[in-house]
């Protein structure tokens, strides 16, 4: 039985990392167990010789170290922790006597990288000369704190010891920093005039000027045919926009218009009864607390909220702020008409078609994803009751 037992003693030396080649000094490794070397003879790169396995792990930096921390701690409980002396710093290590000699624990321990496992995992390192406790908030703190603690030696002596390979350090690619989106703004912000006209038959109106952004078209007519109208540009001789308005019999509504350019506008319409027509490119201001729960509109004219009037047909509401992110509309709708939701930016593009639909529509969700906080507005055509709730 003993000649197995040297049997398998020699043959464990001879499989042992240490011992793999002849160069390598077992005794010095066994002897600097648990401590950081620094090379001094280079640029005080630092080695931890562990002490379960003899080998030297590079320590390259703070992320190493951490990995490290890691990988090669010993887990420990509250109530041994307690049992090793602990100091709160470096220069209390420098300074305290060694507790080797009388502290059986922390002389089994020395040089190990001890985690509290009862704990959030904090880890601690027990200097091997000193056999007291260090506590290490992270791996940038273990890497100073250990080469702080370092003992100096020379290259010819560490090529002694076999080296180990460090654990590999998880580089995790943080994103790069998003330039912050500033809200848009209703445009514009000064006060602009406005423009009020009416007639009871085809014609034009006195021309008037426009601002590029977004302008709001108010229109009612009293007739039995169609009520027309088109926006003209008188500076370039074309249309902006066609069929504001192409509307049978009474009409009331609010159309919002993109204006590409400043310049010089007149309205054409073709009407058979009164009509009026109002045009105003002042917006409200909003904040970020004046979206609305729920806005309605149908039969009557009245005001839904406090930025918005709701018409018979077409009508605009806002502007309300939207902030970043997924935001949902809830519409419904009774009647035989076509039922119209869009969602328009603060510069008269159009976001997204929430809904077009004919005849009833009962509580259809539609989920919008904003990318730029700001005002933005909703165009609805419904000529019956409908309702509108944004979450």
């Amino acid at each position: 039985m003993k000649r197995f037992s040297l049997l398998f003693a020699l043959s464990a030396i001879a499989l042992s990392p240490l011992s793999v080649h002849a160069e390598y000094d077992l005794a010095l490794a066994e002897r600097l167990s648990g401590r950081i070397t620094l090379q001094v003879e280079q640029h005080g790169e630092a080695w931890y010789i562990r002490p379960s396995d003899g080998l030297r792990y590079y320590m390259k930096d703070g992320a190493t170290a951490y990995q490290m921390m890691r990988e090669f701690s010993l887990g420990i409980t509250d109530a041994d922790l307690a049992l090793i002396p602990s100091v709160a710093d470096t220069a209390a290590m420098n300074a305290a006597d060694s507790a080797c000699e009388e502290n059986e624990l922390a002389n089994r321990l020395k040089g190990e990288i001890l985690l509290q496992v009862e704990q959030h995992g904090e880890a601690w390192y027990v200097d091997p000369v000193k056999c007291r406790a260090i506590y290490m908030e992270d791996g940038d703190a273990a890497y100073e704190i250990m080469r702080y603690l370092g003992l100096g030696i020379l290259d010819a002596d560490l090529a002694k010891i076999q080296e180990g390979v460090a654990p590999e350090v998880e580089v995790v690619e943080e994103p790069e920093p998003e330039t912050p989106v500033e809200p848009e703004e209703s445009i514009p912000t000064e006060t602009l005039p406005e423009y009020s006209y009416s007639g009871h038959s085809n014609g034009f109106t006195d021309r008037f000027e426009l601002q590029s952004g977004i302008a709001f078209i108010t229109m009612t007519h009293d007739g039995d045919s169609f009520l027309t109208v088109d926006l003209l540009n008188d500076d370039t001789g074309t249309t902006e926009e066609q069929y504001l308005a192409f509307e049978l019999g009474d009409y009331q509504g609010r159309k919002l218009v993109q204006i590409h350019s400043a310049g010089t506008y007149l309205l054409n319409v073709e009407a058979d009864g009164a009509w009026t027509i109002d045009i105003t490119q002042n917006i409200p201001p909003t904040s970020p607390t004046s979206l609305p729960d729920t806005v309605q509109g149908g039969n009557e004219i009245y005001r839904a909220f406090d930025l918005s009037v709701a018409y018979k047909n077409d009508d605009v509401i806002g502007p309300f702020f939207l902030d970043a992110g997924i935001h949902t509309f809830t519409m419904s709708h009774l009647g035989d008409s076509f039922f119209d939701v869009g969602l328009i930016d603060a510069h008269g593009e159009q976001v997204e078609w929430l809904a077009f639909e004919l005849g009833n529509v009962s509580e259809m969700g539609q989920a919008i994803s904003v990318s730029v906080p700001g005002d933005y507005y909703l165009t609805v055509d419904g000529e019956e009751w409908w309702s509108i709730t944004i979450d």
